[in-house]
């Protein structure tokens, strides 16, 4: 690390790091709670497909005297200020060493993880926010407390994995799975920003024909609000999918596939997944990192909001609205 950053601010890093691993994780204490974390963390990604299959509103368990809307901009970077609170005190406290973290060193390939961590969340708490100034977009209040909860969490796991000894001794160099799995990263990540751009474009025209009093055709109106272009050809919501498709990048980089056949056809018999959730916290899915868990929670959140802004479209367009589009996945759903 001595090469990106000046001696005063290592040692300051160094003691900090070494103060958090005393007070919460030495004696191996750390290992247990990352894994009761990962553990349950992972189970209740099952709340947010099942809200959508019994079709409760999301600001349903929101009590009256909370704003069911808030500020979209100011509720995105806390979110991702939240998650990057998460992120340093996992990443610095070290849960998953054993030994003292205080002489550590953080290897390129560490460094290259972090960056592929913290990029979309800086493009997403400063830059978006900066391309969508002219705009005043509202986010559901319960989303936002989800998020926050969510993403602290996932902030810890990522953290705690990517400064653990099983990371750094696995991605001493760069291997065909690193290589691979960064340009994945690097198209989702390039997708999300091409296609959020698409959509900006739509609404700052949409202002500038308010400002304007412009009056057009209905039918012109509504092909002007429909997104085109690149992958909305296929997916009303490009944008999620590149997202997916840049946190499966960041899992392939960082950790190899968890599961194997037959461990997931396994999970099709109930008995088996009762025995899954029965057991120790350190022996659930234990090839299960937290990259892969990161992927698995922003499919749960990202798949059923993209099939109800989905069917929103439809309702909103009508005919107009091409047929052959899906929601969020090319050709599947």
């Amino acid at each position: 690390m001595a090469w990106l950053l000046p001696n005063r601010i290592i040692k300051v890093f160094l003691q900090l790091r070494l103060a958090i691993w005393i007070t919460y994780f030495r004696n191996g204490s750390g290992s247990w709670i990352f894994n009761d974390i990962r553990k349950w963390f992972t189970l209740s990604l099952i709340f947010p497909p099942l809200l959508l299959l019994l079709d409760i509103p999301p600001n349903a368990f929101l009590p009256a005297f909370i704003p069911a809307r808030i500020d979209h901009i100011k509720s995105v970077f806390a979110i991702e200020l939240i998650a990057s609170v998460g992120f340093l005190f996992g990443f610095l406290g070290s849960p998953l060493s054993y030994h003292s973290p205080d002489r550590d060193t953080v290897t390129i390939s560490q460094h290259l993880l972090i960056i592929m961590y913290l990029a979309p969340r800086f493009n997403h708490a400063v830059i978006g926010p900066l391309r969508a100034r002219q705009l005043s977009p509202k986010s559901e209040t319960i989303s936002v407390i989800y998020n926050s909860f969510y993403n602290i969490v996932l902030g810890f796991l990522i953290g705690a994995f990517l400064a653990s000894p099983l990371v750094k001794a696995t991605l001493s160099g760069l291997s065909l799975r690193f290589l691979f799995g960064f340009a994945i990263w690097a198209l989702g990540f390039k997708g999300k920003l091409m296609h959020d751009e698409i959509l900006l474009n739509i609404e700052r025209r949409a202002i500038s024909r308010a400002k304007d009093g412009e009056e057009g055709s209905e039918v012109k109106e509504l092909h002007a609000t429909i997104p085109q272009g690149v992958m909305f050809q296929y997916v009303s919501f490009p944008n999620l999918f590149c997202e997916l498709v840049q946190w499966l990048g960041f899992a392939i980089v960082s950790s190899p596939f968890p599961f194997d056949l037959s461990s997931i056809l396994s999970l099709i018999n109930l008995a088996n997944i009762v025995s899954v959730i029965q057991k120790p916290s350190y022996m659930f899915a234990p090839h299960l990192s937290p990259s892969y868990v990161l992927f698995m929670a922003e499919a749960a959140m990202k798949i059923p909001r993209a099939l109800n802004g989905h069917k929103r479209y439809r309702e909103r367009f009508g005919p107009s609205y091409p047929t052959e589009r899906k929601a969020i996945i090319p050709f599947v759903v």
